[in-house]
């Protein structure tokens, strides 16, 4: 919450509330953050003195927790707004920018410890209320988000989804075993990717908002409610892990299918090297841009709600919600066409001389995947639409809201993402129950029809060897 505190000797009558709205607006833009955190003091008809002169002077001080990497723009900002509407020249009054959250300490790995030592020592030795600690006006806005009725009902919507993808992904472990002779490794391993993503998510979810709602019940301090940065990511963070990690596994299996269904002679015998490859990019990549996210985080700041979003990272996650919405709809284009193309290589197969057990066999199974996976990848790219467009309007024209009303829309919008982890784990659990036997059926009819044109084909190739007819493939072979 920025703070801008102006003490100044001009007279009170030459300043109006126009004028701290107008300092409100210039202080959101330049510092990033929704106008309706910033709070403006004007204390005018002080007794001060600048340059051993009376005359019109100020001292301005700037409080945010953490501030934008070009700090010269922000104290322009202030300067030439000081100057313009309080009528003070800018060299009659001094700008000090405050970081509550500490980043102007030199050192800053002393801090760390530092922190972390105070906070041992607050929470295990002293029993220390964390009022001690923090700013009073961060205390009141941590217990507005408390006591929110409406705060507290997502959470509780949010606990009942995570504890429902769970029961579907225990359920999705017993029933693996049923698509263990079904489809190809490279294929289940991208799903297994998948399942444990929803697994990770919703833990860690239902952990989070576990804690919150008994803390919310039995606070006795509302400085209690305070997290600190680096205890939020780590409950927090795996939310978009997930975000991110199922739709590269979408992609990946649409890569996977692809390769399945251009080379459908010889996939089956490719081996496992895929499936690892696509793990490994699964999990390297979503690693990695989670940690471009927050890495810039102050992680022993203290918030006054548990969430992942700050003013370092959410610019840049909007701009990794446009990139996963485009690929998502992309990769849904793509398994579209995969069907079409698989369903018309099917229409064209020569029961014949032409026929190949392992090319029909390779087919079935890409008909049976993209059967499987297509409505999983509607039901993905449904889901996430919804969110990243909600989640997006809400960070666009949601900044002239209160800070609670704010944080109820956002939270609002996650709820998506849970409700996507539930409708994913429903739609694998149930192909991995209906697919695998018709599945199973297909390939036994098409080994009979396998060894019919087998005897067919080599009827029609009788060859006689000293006056015999020969039915032996292997004697037609000796023949050559």
């Amino acid at each position: 919450m920025p703070i801008l505190i102006v003490n100044t000797n001009v007279s009170k009558s030459s300043i109006s509330n126009d004028t701290a709205l107008t300092l409100s607006k210039i202080i959101a833009s330049s510092l990033g953050k929704p106008e309706s955190y910033v709070n403006v003091v004007i204390n005018a008809d002080a007794v001060l003195s600048f340059g051993g002169s009376t005359e019109g002077c100020a001292f301005v001080e700037l409080q945010s927790i953490g501030f934008p990497s070009n700090r010269s723009k922000v104290v322009k900002a202030v300067t030439d707004a000081i100057s313009q509407h309080l009528k003070i020249p800018g060299d009659r009054f001094y700008v000090r920018l405050v970081d509550l959250s500490g980043k102007d300490l030199a050192d800053r790995r002393l801090f760390w410890f530092c922190t972390i030592l105070l906070h041992f020592i607050a929470y295990f030795v002293l029993d220390m209320p964390l009022d001690q600690l923090v700013p009073t006006d961060n205390c009141t806005v941590a217990m507005l988000y408390a006591t929110s009725i409406w705060i507290s009902i997502i959470q509780i919507v949010d606990i009942l989804l995570s504890a429902a993808a769970i029961v579907l992904f225990v359920l999705n472990v017993f029933s693996y075993k049923k698509l263990k002779n079904v489809f190809h490794f490279n294929f289940k391993i991208n799903m297994i990717s998948a399942a444990f993503l929803a697994f990770l998510l919703n833990s860690t979810l239902l952990a989070a908002h576990l804690r919150n709602q008994l803390v919310y019940r039995t606070f006795q301090n509302p400085c209690d409610l305070m997290m600190v940065t680096w205890v939020v990511l780590i409950v927090r963070v795996p939310g978009f892990i997930y975000v991110v990690g199922a739709t590269l596994v979408h992609f990946c299996c649409f890569v996977e299918r692809a390769l399945a269904t251009c080379y459908v002679r010889h996939y089956e015998m490719t081996g496992t090297w895929l499936g690892w490859l696509a793990t490994f990019f699964t999990w390297s990549t979503t690693l990695f841009v989670n940690y471009w996210l927050y890495y810039t985080e102050d992680f022993f700041a203290l918030k006054t709600y548990a969430g992942s979003t700050s003013q370092f990272s959410g610019p840049k996650l909007l701009i990794v919600h446009y990139v996963i919405l485009f690929v998502d709809l992309a990769v849904l284009f793509g398994d579209l066409n995969l069907f079409l193309i698989n369903k018309k290589q099917k229409n064209l197969r020569i029961h014949d001389y032409a026929y190949s057990l392992s090319k029909n066999y390779q087919l079935n199974e890409n008909a049976a995947a993209l059967q499987w996976l297509l409505p999983l990848s509607f039901v993905h790219s449904a889901c996430f639409l919804v969110y990243a467009l909600s989640h997006v309007l809400v960070r666009q024209f949601g900044e002239n809201l209160d800070p609670v009303t704010f944080m109820i829309a956002l939270e609002g919008s996650y709820i998506m993402i849970p409700i996507h982890s539930c409708c994913l784990l429903s739609a694998m659990l149930y192909r991995e129950i209906k697919k695998p036997k018709k599945f199973t059926q297909i390939k036994d009819s098409e080994g009979a029809i396998y060894f019919l044109n087998l005897e067919k084909q080599w009827g029609k190739n009788m060859v006689q060897i000293e006056g015999k007819s020969v039915r032996n493939p292997s004697q037609l072979y000796l023949t050559t």
